[in-house]
């Protein structure tokens, strides 16, 4: 095989050197010959070759073939690998095709296909001013043509420019999208602001009323009851913030729209209703429950004490109720119209029942909205009114004045904003150096005592090794020297340590000195001044002649408007008020601007009220319960407990005794109190899974926590709270509050027969593995930053402590592993790799639990809890 392709490669030598000699001859005979001795000497060298040689070649071509075979299947192998890869990338192509694409990924597919789209657009009109400019050209001889052609394209142009203006006009009135800041920390949520309130204006009161509802602000007349979850189930209740305690006054209430609920299905539909009428201020909020409260259902029944009886008609949405109390009778008289119409007396009673007590007007809904009319508004609710829009033309100084005024409160209102930003980071400065400060003590502190005991343990080595070597004089000398020795190195290093805090000092305070100098640049004085800034001053060429004076008006509005430019035109344009605010130049000769307002407009005869009564806001008025001033005057109190150890008794008799601070109770027993059914207990009638609807009730009353944040009342926190962590989170988020945390722990035989008990009342048994977790996690609260006050109204705290140690000591017999030993395990090295992370939309289709309402789930509240 070899000896074939030395010949094959001599003769196509051969040929090429023929072609180049033939084609180069006189230019290269040299190099020819040259290549033509070359040639003859491997002639040569072949024909000199042995029988080595052809031994060798046997051999090579042994190994030739072989690496050909070797070749024909790599190329196989290879053919079949690209085969291979072809149809894995099919198959991934497939899988991604079938595979169902995320949001991002559609609109990432939606926003190129729009992008594509737009390109042919701008392809398609290029191509069409090609072939218009094209026709223009070749109708320029006829002129008819040629100008009918061009009101064509005016035509065409005009709807273009229309849509193109919708699609401005579209972006424009568009909200501007914010993003997210990137790289920064999350802005805290801001905590909640009490509004302020007119003490002396009569609404619908914002501290005397239950948390389970929404009162639009600042108004106060219009109430939206909140209707997620096991509130659908609830009453919200509300009072009026003044009463009367006589006279002969009304107010009004216009029924709403029913609010849409999760808890409605095909098959059952959750009930609604209104209540209104009158209570005194001690009474609870669910109006018709006790002896001095009075109300009239939507059912068309009236109730008091608890008590129903058939009255009126029933009243749907869009009814307006009038509510009349008539004081100077005897007896004093309760009664109702409806649509204008009288319904009559629906109670009476004798006026020493109240005992000198007022009357508050009192609303209690279940998933309805509703309207009140005090005595505010401008028309009675039954009077039919029209919306008119009027022109005004206010003078142009008016105007401006106005702007002026607004601008300068815009300015004044940036400025506080900016002292406030400034006076708050001083404060955090000022909070995080004394926090670093203390730490710095603190870590000083443990250092020294570091220090003093190793040398105190050198020196105890030292004074034994040379007692073990009998040197009794060095062992008396030598102490007091190392005595002395560290001493002087303490004091050294106490004096090393002063100076670099005083240079560190000195550092902090150049670098707060220029961060001021800086700011003062940058941001406004205190007084609302600007920082002076040099202005250049041009010289304005002189005028040869006086200017004639413009009428008194114009020249106050170019004072007080620069922007006013004069106009050659005898015609004036109008001016909107808008426009004027917008930044608009004034023509010089405008004296006026046009302002349109709205107003309500009686259509027809005002509706009468009922003979001799009155609103009540035009009544002489009883001041209501106020609020505290400050979040210090209010007070939460935290239970902490196992199930039915007592937790609700002792709550319910502290409301008791302490009936001026009105103590608003948050567990699942009092919100299982306002889903009374006729003033019955919800759970005899009904009818579902009741551990479904404590979880759903557990979960509500984490949504009241959170609602209760900020308010200025007094809340008591009755639930398990065992949880150290439950404990932290629900005390921190009343910052300002005077916080106690009351902890009830009885002895092993007054908890089984107290939990007994409790059973027998509500029927709400607590699983025997949740009781166990509690045990296992029960950590008693400990005075802190979050904490002022700890009580122990049974069991002191030695013997509670021993109690709690037996708990976890059963715990542990039983198995029950504590939160925090969840926790360490599984980051422990054995354990097993953590899972990754999803992404927040894959979530969807699972079901959201929420691990916070673990330890709320069972003591809420119950009979004896």
């Amino acid at each position: 095989m070899k000896l074939n392709t030395d010949e094959q490669d001599e003769t196509s030598s051969q040929e090429e050197t023929q072609e180049t000699a033939q084609g180069d001859k006189d230019n290269k005979d040299d190099k020819d010959e040259k290549d033509d001795k070359d040639d003859n000497d491997d002639n040569d060298d072949k024909d000199d070759k042995d029988d080595k040689d052809e031994k060798d070649e046997k051999d090579d071509k042994g190994d030739k073939s072989d690496k050909q075979n070797d070749g024909d299947k790599d190329g196989k192998n290879k053919v079949t690998g690209d085969k291979r890869q072809r149809d894995h990338e099919d198959d991934e192509e497939e899988r991604e095709r079938k595979r169902e694409l995320t949001e991002e990924e559609e609109w990432e597919l939606l926003n190129e296909r729009l992008i594509e789209k737009e390109k042919e657009r701008l392809e398609r009109e290029k191509k069409q001013a090609e072939d218009d400019a094209k026709r223009l050209e070749e109708f320029s001889d006829n002129p008819i043509k040629l100008q009918r052609l061009k009101k064509k394209y005016e035509k065409k142009a005009r709807w273009s420019n229309y849509y193109r203006s919708i699609e401005v006009t579209n972006e424009v009135l568009a909200p501007p999208i914010e993003e997210p800041p990137r790289n920064k920390k999350q802005v805290a949520e801001p905590k909640f602001v009490e509004p302020e309130l007119d003490d002396n204006k009569i609404t619908l009161s914002w501290y005397d009323s239950d948390l389970n509802q929404y009162l639009e602000l600042p108004d106060l007349n219009s109430v939206v009851p909140l209707s997620e979850g096991a509130f659908a189930h609830a009453w919200a209740g509300v009072r009026a913030s003044h009463g009367v305690s006589s006279g002969r006054v009304c107010f009004e209430v216009r029924m709403g729209t029913v609010v849409s609920t999760t808890e409605t299905t095909e098959k059952e539909t959750v009930a609604s209703g209104l209540r209104v009428g009158w209570s005194t201020d001690n009474s609870t909020l669910h109006l018709g429950e006790g002896e001095l409260s009075w109300g009239y259902e939507s059912t068309g029944r009236a109730v008091n004490n608890s008590e129903f009886k058939e009255y009126g008609k029933a009243f749907n949405e869009k009814d307006v109720l009038g509510v009349y109390l008539d004081l100077e009778s005897n007896p004093c008289k309760i009664s109702y119209t409806l649509n204008g119409v009288e319904l009559g007396t629906a109670y009476e009673f004798e006026k020493q029942a109240l005992n000198g007590k007022a009357l508050f007007p009192h609303v209690l809904t279940k998933n309805v909205c509703y309207r009140v009319n005090m005595g505010h508004d401008r028309y009675n609710m039954l009077s039919r009114t029209k919306i008119v829009r009027r022109r005004n033309e206010i003078p142009i100084e008016q105007v401006l004045e106005e702007k002026r005024k607004r601008e300068e409160e815009i300015k004044r209102q940036k400025d506080e904003a900016a002292k406030k930003e400034r006076e708050r980071r001083e404060k955090d400065r000022k909070e995080r150096e004394e926090r670093q400060r203390k730490k710095r003590e603190e870590r000083e502190r443990i250092d020294k005592e570091r220090k003093e005991k190793e040398a105190q343990e050198k020196k105890e080595k030292e004074a034994q090794a040379k007692k073990d070597k009998g040197e009794s004089m060095e062992v008396d000398e030598k102490p007091e020297t190392e005595e002395e020795s560290s001493k002087k190195d303490d004091k050294e290093e106490e004096a090393g340590k002063d100076k670099e805090a005083a240079k560190e000092k000195d550092i902090e305070a150049a670098k707060d000195n220029d961060k001021e100098a800086a700011k003062d640049k940058d941001d406004p004085k205190e007084n609302g001044e600007k920082p002076e800034i040099p202005v250049e001053v041009k010289q304005e060429p002189m005028e040869a002649e006086e200017q004639p004076t413009a009428p008194s008006a114009p020249v106050v509005a170019k004072e007080a408007n620069p922007e006013v430019k004069e106009e050659s035109s005898s015609d004036v344009v109008e001016m909107m008020e808008e426009d004027l605010y917008s930044g608009y130049s004034l023509d010089k000769r405008i004296k006026s601007v046009i302002r349109y307002t709205v107003d309500e407009e009686l259509d027809g005869v005002e509706a009468c009220l009922l003979p001799g009564y009155i609103l009540i806001a035009h009544a002489d008025l009883v001041d209501g319960a106020r609020r505290p001033a400050t979040n210090a005057e209010c007070e939460v109190i935290l239970m902490v407990g196992m199930p039915g150890s007592g937790k609700t008794y002792w709550a319910k008799k502290h409301c008791a005794e302490h009936p001026e601070r009105r103590y608003n109770l948050l567990s699942t027993g009092s919100l299982f109190d306002k889903m009374k059914v006729d003033c019955k207990s919800f759970r005899s009638s009904f009818e579902g899974k009741w551990d479904a609807m404590v979880t759903k009730c557990a979960k509500c009353v984490l949504k009241l926590v959170e609602v209760a944040k900020g308010r200025r009342r007094n809340f008591i926190l009755d639930q398990t709270n065992v949880y150290p962590s439950a404990q932290r989170r629900k005390l921190r988020e009343f910052e300002g509050y005077r916080r106690v945390a009351v902890v009830v722990v009885v002895d092993e035989d007054t908890q089984k027969e107290r939990a007994a008990t409790r059973e027998a009342a509500d029927g709400k048994e607590v699983p025997d593995p949740a009781i166990m977790d509690m045990k296992a996690n029960f950590t008693l609260p400990e005075r802190g930053s979050w904490l002022d006050e700890i009580i122990y109204p049974e069991l002191p705290e030695d013997e509670a402590k021993a109690v709690v140690e037996a708990y976890h000591r059963e715990a542990a017999a039983a198995g029950a592993v504590k939160e925090k030993d969840k926790r360490s395990r599984s980051a422990s090295r054995d354990g097993p790799p953590a899972k990754r992370q999803r992404s927040s939309d894959r979530r969807d289709h699972r079901r959201q639990r929420d691990h916070r309402d673990r330890e709320d789930r069972w003591g809420g509240g119950g009979g004896g809890g």
